[in-house]
């Protein structure tokens, strides 16, 4: 008996020893079944069958993380691919947009005017908008819009107010009338859509030296004037682009001086907030170009800019931004018989 007793402690401690000496690594267990002592033989059978139980788990489960491993490195990788095509046509789409802005080359190059614009979209394209259309030999179409929201569909929306403009300005129209037909072409399509525009769209005549201008809910575009306290503001009564089917615009007029710098922006411009949360506002914008000296356009809507990046201390942009000056230098000499127009309201309020 004292010698059964032994070989069973010896036996187990065989067993002991085996358990002790697995590798971590290995997935299952696998101990001796010693044939001479059933007891033990039970036990290490119990011991191997548990360790065959566990081994299969494990490799099923390792099989399992590592097909679901691969499934996600392949969702991944697909999603990058997707990534990147959506980034390349973003970047595409910001191309032409950019586009639909008129280049510096584009721009009238004739002594009688001088204009530059400025515009940064809050993320790849935006929905601001600067145009200047030739109208005849001596008069330009100018135009500046805000589509509501961002993105893609803002963009579209961009495009299609810039052909629509261009195809409706010609030469005797009046800017109301201008407005009233892109209104009337665009309300099918965006009236039941949550997009519109806002637009303040002006013609200025070089011969006459006349400035026609009409708002369709816009922010005022202003006149910086030599000698003048403080810059003109043009807004007429008018209602968004594409929200009505009756827009109720009107027209006005302003003798232009030599020297009068027209100033159109988008109310990123304004609404752009400091760090501290506070806004850069019109009244600031007024007190701006109300001291500073009379600069040329590309120069004026840089010093504006940089006062609102000041004023912003770096806080990222929330809207896009846009602004557009055209300066009135003088009167041209090439006149010749104009058409007449519909009659317009008197100067400005």
């Amino acid at each position: 008996m004292e010698q059964t007793s032994k070989s069973i402690e010896d036996a187990l401690s065989q067993l002991e020893s085996e358990l002790a000496s697995r590798k971590p690594q290995a997935l299952g267990i696998k101990v001796s079944e010693p044939d001479d002592l059933p007891p033990v033989a039970a036990l290490a059978r119990l011991i191997n069958q548990y360790g065959q139980d566990v081994g299969n788990y494990l490799e099923t489960e390792a099989q399992r993380q590592k097909r679901r491993s691969d499934e996600l490195m392949q969702a991944y990788n697909a999603l990058q691919a997707q990534t990147e095509e959506m980034n390349k046509e973003l970047g595409m789409a910001r191309r032409i947009q950019q586009r639909l802005l008129p280049l510096e080359e584009e721009l009238p190059d004739r002594p009688e005017i001088k204009c530059a614009g400025y515009y940064a979209a809050m993320s790849n394209v935006g929905g601001d908008l600067y145009d200047i259309i030739r109208i005849g030999r001596n008069a330009y179409g100018i135009l500046i819009a805000d589509v509501s929201g961002h993105g893609i569909p803002a963009a579209l929306i961009t495009a299609l107010v810039k052909i629509s403009f261009r195809t409706k300005i010609h030469w005797g129209v009046t800017t109301d009338e201008v407005c009233a037909q892109v209104n009337g072409e665009i309300y099918p399509l965006l009236n039941d859509l949550d997009y519109f525009v806002t637009a303040f769209f002006c013609i200025m005549d070089l011969e006459k030296g006349v400035l026609q201008y009409t708002n369709c809910g816009h922010d005022p575009a202003l006149v910086q004037r030599l000698g003048a306290e403080f810059p003109l503001v043009l807004d007429t009564r008018g209602r968004f682009l594409g929200a009505f089917d009756v827009g109720g615009y009107e027209s006005k007029t302003l003798d232009l001086q030599a020297g009068d710098t027209l100033f159109m922006y988008t109310d990123g411009i304004i609404e752009s907030r400091s760090l501290l949360d506070e806004e850069y506002g019109g009244e600031r914008l007024l007190a701006f170009l109300a001291d500073c000296e009379p600069l040329a356009p590309d120069e004026l809507v840089k010093a504006v800019f940089r006062d609102m990046d000041d004023f912003c201390m770096g806080a990222p942009a929330r809207d896009d931004r846009s602004m557009f000056a055209v300066q009135y230098v003088q009167g041209t000499e090439d006149r010749h018989e104009l058409p007449a127009a519909s009659p317009v309201s008197a100067g400005p309020d």
